[in-house]
């Protein structure tokens, strides 16, 4: 919202005792399915569509302001919060390459054989290779034993070692 927006009158503020979550109700009932596909075809994301949805919606049932137009404002809120997402996205992607060590292969050749690893090989790996741990730490923070993180290592390892060769 734009302070032109106030200054033009398409946006009033409201008062505090209208109920600001009849329109985002109304909305929510009527429109979520294709507000979630816009968001989700925005995003690439079906969970962030829904939240992208979800947060917008509740950003209008707060009652800050009336819109005249509460549909045109939800929408536009969505490609815009699309842009912040996918701009976020990006940005983390850009750092993690960053936090990849480099190797006989490719960095990102290396982080996605990590991503294609279980949680539990993920993390015993990364604590094991990039932090440093012993056994008996990795398994305080997995909440196992030592020798099943030795074994999740040890699998994790053949796994990235057969995608890494190939």
């Amino acid at each position: 919202m734009r302070l032109t927006d106030v200054e033009q009158g398409t946006v009033q503020m409201r008062d505090p005792g209208t109920p600001a979550w009849e329109t985002a109700e109304s909305l929510f009932a009527s429109s979520w399915t294709s507000l979630v596909r816009l968001a989700a075809f925005l995003t690439g994301s079906v969970t962030a569509g829904e939240d992208v949805v979800q947060e917008i919606l509740l950003r209008l049932g707060s009652g800050r302001y009336e819109y005249d137009e509460p549909e045109k404002y939800v929408r536009t809120s969505i490609v815009n919060a699309a842009r912040s997402y996918n701009r976020r996205r990006m940005l983390e992607r850009k750092s993690l390459r960053a936090f990849v060590q480099h190797s006989d292969s490719q960095p990102g050749d290396l982080w996605d054989a990590l991503r294609r690893l279980t949680s539990r090989q993920r993390i015993a790996v990364v604590l094991r290779y990039y932090e440093g741990f012993a056994d008996e730490e990795i398994a305080i923070a997995l909440r196992c034993r030592p020798s099943t993180v030795r074994s999740l290592i040890h699998r994790a390892i053949e796994k990235m070692r057969g995608e890494l060769i190939e």
